[in-house]
């Protein structure tokens, strides 16, 4: 048995062949045992495939069983991947008062692009409460939602709280974008190259940022800082800077959808990845929700596509 421990490491593209050309000529006769975070130049070499992450057993398939989520799964973040407890069916307390308003948090993709139809359905039931959407970034969300300043809290990652209890909320992908006439290099791109590309980033709350900065560098193509020419405080300044041409941003497909549809940016595919995302519903385990708390989390589920509670 040959057994070959990351042979990729460091290694560009064109030496990555190279390097399985070697393996393969001198496992010849014998089983050729390969671990490795860069899957596209072994998958065509190997039938089968077993995915491991953290001791865990996500997958063992036969290569042409394997799919881009499979691969997808192996390089998500923790605070990305399904959150751990089941779904609660929420009711309103029985006999409590109904307070006069509510208060949530939402981070740009829900508060922007998947609350509003829930929010303009609340205020048609609900007149007699006062709805405050505060949209920010995830952690700034999560910290509101913590100290008590919001109820509920809509959001691009789960964190490690234990004061706080998580539910998948809707799902999406996270895509790379770029300008209407971004051209001249062939298609899919290599993640490597993707690094080295001048870059819009969202700003460092942004949990689209780090879902995709912690994808990349599990598969071994981390984003290069210095490739970095703007950060941009919000998704519409991302948006205008890649459709200007200063470079190419990660953006949730939810969210650039109709910049997509006007054909003022449009997507990049790279070789090997897709980054699937979740978001997630949020409020604190120590204060059962409120019945309008209750009510509008049942009618954002509906705006998301996820039924009633």
């Amino acid at each position: 048995m040959v057994v070959a421990d990351e042979p990729f490491s460091s290694v560009d593209p064109e030496r990555s062949r190279a390097v399985i050309a070697l393996l393969l000529r001198a496992a010849e006769g014998r089983a050729l045992l390969l671990s490795t975070h860069q899957l596209a130049p072994v998958l065509p070499h190997f039938p089968r495939v077993v995915g491991l992450r953290e001791g865990r057993v996500l997958f063992d398939k036969r290569r042409e069983e394997v799919t881009p989520r499979d691969l997808a799964l192996l390089y998500q973040p923790e605070g990305a991947t399904r959150a751990p407890e089941p779904r609660r069916v929420v009711t309103e307390p029985a006999g409590a008062p109904s307070p006069a308003e509510l208060r949530v948090g939402a981070s740009t993709t829900p508060g922007e692009h998947i609350l509003p139809a829930a929010v303009a359905a609340f205020a048609a039931e609900e007149p007699q409460v006062t709805l405050r959407l505060a949209v920010k970034g995830t952690a700034e969300v999560l910290r509101d939602l913590a100290a008590g300043r919001v109820e509920l809290a809509f959001v691009g990652a789960r964190e490690e709280r234990a004061g706080l209890h998580f539910e998948d909320f809707a799902e999406d992908e996270i895509a790379l974008v770029a300008a209407a006439s971004f051209a001249g290099l062939p298609e899919p791109l290599h993640p490597a190259a993707v690094a080295r590309l001048p870059r819009v980033d969202r700003e460092p709350s942004s949990a689209t940022r780090a879902i995709a900065e912690a994808q990349l560098a599990a598969m071994g193509a981390p984003l290069d800082p210095g490739a970095a020419v703007l950060e941009a405080g919000s998704l519409a300044a991302l948006v205008e800077a890649v459709s200007a041409g200063l470079g190419v941003g990660f953006a949730s497909r939810r969210s650039v959808a109709r910049a997509l549809a006007q054909r003022r940016v449009r997507l990049v595919a790279v070789e090997g990845v897709q980054i699937p995302r979740r978001f997630f519903v949020a409020w604190r385990r120590d204060a059962a929700l409120s019945g309008p708390a209750a009510r509008f989390l049942a009618l954002a589920r509906r705006a998301a596509g996820g039924g009633g509670p």
